[in-house]
């Protein structure tokens, strides 16, 4: 029997930046729709079913389901539940990142730093990686340029912090790997901790990265990739949504006595690009030069011949060499450089658009607004509202379903 004030246990780890993320947003949809009572306790992601559960007489669980025992353990408390891991096939709603999402905006960011050589760099075993894996792979091989796959040897039974302490120190395999990759390469960590490692496995070598290699992480842990020297890059995954996702779903279930096995992917909000993908990958110096500046000076909104002038070339033989190279045009590439500006202005501030729109190199922020409108198919204020307040975008059309 439900109580008057629902009883929620909460089995997510508060140990890395993502779980805490979900939390957050489980906290935040408990304020709204509540008032819950929530049972929590400090855990890692890989630790045991907690003693308690056997014996615990509540209304509903949130959980990250690790292991099999630990599903087996849920199950028996014939409670509703919500997973917000997707590691197994169970028979409840799982609400998970959308993996091929992620690896898609990893490898579509890397395209646009000019590599044109690719690897990816996971875990044996690993479900969240192997996925990465495949749909970072599929995305890039469909342009027609070729990906490179190292992945730490699955360990049958291991848990995931085993499988990531595994790769702490430099694997000799690792090492040859990384040694043995073209140069410049563009490579996707399968998480931000994978994305550590190789940058110390690449210090090293003697391997310069942005210079050689430019690499981005998943789950832009603010900590994490600020202490990797050089900074990390790193797509930044939904975490606040899916928590939020979690409760909706779990309150639901709680009220009607529905059960579902729907399964919901959350795409990932953005990229944090920082310096280790700060360097683009092109091998004409002097377009290299140009993009730079183009990156530098965006919200000076340069003409093509002023940023043609500045690399001593004439604009026909830049437009033509800057082209090849990129694979846009040098007016695609400034106008797409000052919107990356008006999205970081809309992500980071609370700016009001006619601030957002002088500070990203914009006479007008109804010019503006248009033309984000019709490049990123939504306004400004749909992209700010999708980021910053994830409960009023709950419905937004992002997130799909695999019943769907």
């Amino acid at each position: 029997m439900q109580h008057s004030r629902p009883r929620v246990g909460l089995l997510i780890e508060s140990s890395r930046a993502y779980g805490r993320g979900v939390l957050q947003g489980i906290g935040s949809y408990a304020r709204e729709h509540g008032p819950w009572s929530l049972d929590i306790e400090e855990r890692l992601l890989s630790d045991d079913e907690p003693t308690w559960i056997s014996s615990w007489e509540g209304d509903g669980i949130i959980a990250r389901v690790e292991s099999r025992l630990l599903e087996e353990a849920l199950r028996r408390t014939a409670t509703p539940i919500v997973d917000v891991r997707g590691t197994h096939d169970v028979d409840m709603p799982v609400i998970d990142t959308d993996n091929r999402a992620v690896a898609t905006m990893a490898a579509s960011h890397l395209i646009e730093r000019g590599f044109r050589s690719f690897a990816f760099c996971g875990y044996g075993g690993l479900n969240y990686s192997e996925l990465r894996r495949d749909a970072f792979c599929s995305y890039v091989e469909s342009r027609g340029l070729e990906v490179d796959v190292y992945e730490s040897p699955a360990r049958a039974g291991a848990r995931l912090r085993d499988i990531e302490q595994q790769g702490l120190h430099v694997e000799d395999t690792l090492a040859k790997w990384l040694s043995g990759l073209p140069k410049p390469v563009g490579v996707m960590a399968c998480n931000d901790i994978r994305g550590q490692q190789i940058v110390k496995a690449c210090r090293e070598l003697g391997i310069l990265i942005p210079e050689e290699f430019g690499l981005i992480g998943v789950d832009d842990d603010e900590i994490l990739c600020e202490l990797s020297d050089p900074t990390l890059s790193s797509v930044a995954p939904d975490a606040f949504r899916i928590g939020y996702e979690a409760a909706t779903v779990l309150d639901r279930m709680m009220r009607t006595g529905e059960r579902t096995k729907d399964r919901t992917l959350i795409p990932p909000t953005h990229i944090s690009a920082r310096q280790s993908t700060s360097s683009p990958a092109i091998s004409d110096a002097r377009i290299a030069q140009a993009l730079c500046l183009i990156r530098h000076r965006a919200t000076e909104n340069p003409s093509v011949g002023e940023v043609a002038q500045a690399v001593s070339l004439s604009r026909r033989t830049f437009e033509r060499r800057f082209t090849k190279c990129v694979g846009r045009s040098p007016k695609e590439e400034i106008l797409r450089a000052r919107l990356d500006r008006v999205c970081e202005l809309l992500r980071t501030t609370s700016w009001s658009l006619a601030e957002v729109a002088e500070r990203s190199g914009f006479a007008h922020s109804e010019y503006m607004s248009a033309l984000f409108k019709r490049k990123l198919g939504e306004t400004p204020g749909q992209y700010r509202a999708r980021l910053l307040d994830p409960a009023a975008a709950s419905g937004y059309a992002g997130s799909r379903s695999e019943t769907d």
